[in-house]
């Protein structure tokens, strides 16, 4: 960072790709491309959308009640990363780097449940959900922030207090056989 002395009026000129920082009475600037996640440097904007998708009218896999259990994952929808796949639900080739994650995951009949993202290499948790009770349906949600070294594989696992055919999400009547969509992820690389 360089003190503010460069713009005494404590302006910054249009299409400037710096930044003010105060600090007290004190002005700096910074370059944009050294923010944390700056869009226009700190990240490259390459992402991967990985689901579970079913045909219309099938269930996604029956609960297991009280048990951490692993996610069946089945399609990578994008991935302008580079290489990210599934096999067997667990999600392979992520290049190493510093990721942003957001997780929706589908509820129905399970009453108390959860998610959590997992290093499947150690089996090490990486972020964790609240805990929502449902008595019908709903969602979860899960944001966070992970790194991946070389070789680092994923899984996406849930918690329930049931056990239920439906547990991970009802089919929806929709016309014209669209697939079902119980479980979301968006992966960015920063």
């Amino acid at each position: 960072m360089a003190l503010i002395s460069e713009f005494p009026n404590k302006v910054l000129p249009n299409g400037s790709d710096k930044v003010l920082i105060q600090s007290g009475d004190t002005y700096y600037s910074a370059e944009l491309e050294n923010l944390p996640g700056n869009s226009s440097g700190g990240g490259d904007n390459s992402y991967a959308i990985l689901q579970d998708r079913k045909a219309w009218g099938v269930f996604p896999q029956t609960t297991v009640a009280n048990a951490w259990t692993d996610r069946q994952l089945t399609t990578v929808v994008a991935d302008t990363i580079g290489g990210v796949s599934i096999s067997s639900g667990v999600i392979i080739n992520i290049p190493p780097g510093n990721y942003r994650i957001s997780v929706v995951q589908a509820f129905y009949d399970g009453w108390g449940s959860a998610i959590r993202f997992v290093k499947a290499n150690d089996g090490s948790v990486l972020l964790r959900s609240i805990g929502v009770w449902f008595d019908s349906g709903g969602s979860i949600t899960m944001r966070g922030r992970f790194s991946a070294g070389a070789g680092d594989s994923f899984k996406l696992q849930y918690i329930t207090n049931r056990s239920s055919v439906q547990g991970l999400g009802s089919w929806v009547k929709f016309p014209n056989a669209e697939q079902e969509i119980y479980t979301d992820i968006l992966l960015e690389k920063l």
